[in-house]
């Protein structure tokens, strides 16, 4: 991911930084303001680059808006998002508050390591704490996915048995942009960032894609269906799409 500056102008927005990142499934470029603050512009592979500045100044109005979203999100949660390295990390999915804590490895180890022992994450790295933030990021990052998939498990296979619904296989990942997806395949994917929501939030998003194994639509009957599992699916829709400031914001990077 590479980082730029760029001054709109006098009377636009201060735009500091963006980063760009290219994706291979992206069918045009996309603007996201992250919780930190710095513009992300997300271009498909082969994208003119020279095109982005020019992209960036005809959305000044709607960055500027983005941008003092992020900084009340931020000012709301405060530590949650600008700790650093992180000292505690509040799951309440799990109703449990992990106290993170770091251990030096030899500085020629090859290989960082972590370990969950109750409610400690412990992060082994050389030179502890004090290394980017992108590599102690995805330790933490495959180290919750772990979590993840032990809570997530069974509360998948429960909800299907009660709803009479099956799915092939679960998988744990860390999308950047959704929390679940159900493919025609049968697989059943899940983010391990749920672990930072509430249980209402969590079930209704299982119980979602739970309900994409009969509609692979949002039809009506799809929203029948899921209603029928988890009254007042619609208010907890627009619960869901706002509930990324809860997620520590520098778990994008990883």
């Amino acid at each position: 991911m590479d980082q730029f500056q760029l001054q709109l102008d006098d009377e636009g927005p201060p735009i500091e930084s963006y980063t760009v990142r290219v994706s291979r499934r992206a069918r045009s470029v996309s603007l996201r303001v992250l919780p930190d603050l710095v513009l992300e512009v997300t271009i498909p592979q082969r994208f003119d680059r020279q095109q982005i500045p020019d992209i960036v100044r005809e959305h000044k109005d709607w960055i500027a808006h983005a941008i003092d979203d992020a900084r009340t999100k931020q000012e709301q949660y405060g530590d949650l998002h600008t700790q650093w390295p992180p000292v505690t990390l509040n799951l309440p999915a799990i109703e449990q508050q992990l106290a993170v804590r770091f251990g030096n490895l030899p500085a020629d180890a090859s290989r960082w390591r972590g370990e969950l022992r109750g409610d400690q994450m412990i992060l082994l790295t050389p030179g502890g704490g004090h290394q980017p933030r992108e590599q102690v990021a995805q330790l933490i990052s495959t180290l919750l996915k772990r979590k993840a998939r032990q809570f997530l498990e069974p509360m998948v296979a429960l909800h299907a048995r009660e709803h009479g619904l099956t799915y092939r296989k679960l998988s744990v990942r860390g999308q950047r942009t959704v929390w679940g997806s159900y493919s025609s395949s049968g697989t059943l994917c899940l983010n391990y960032k749920l672990l930072f929501l509430p249980p209402q939030l969590v079930d209704y998003v299982i119980l979602h894609e739970l309900a994409h194994t009969r509609y692979l639509n949002h039809s009506p009957a799809f929203w029948r269906l899921l209603e029928s599992m988890a009254p007042g699916a619609r208010t907890l829709d627009r619960e869901i799409n706002s509930a990324v400031a809860l997620v520590p914001h520098w778990l994008d990077r990883a």
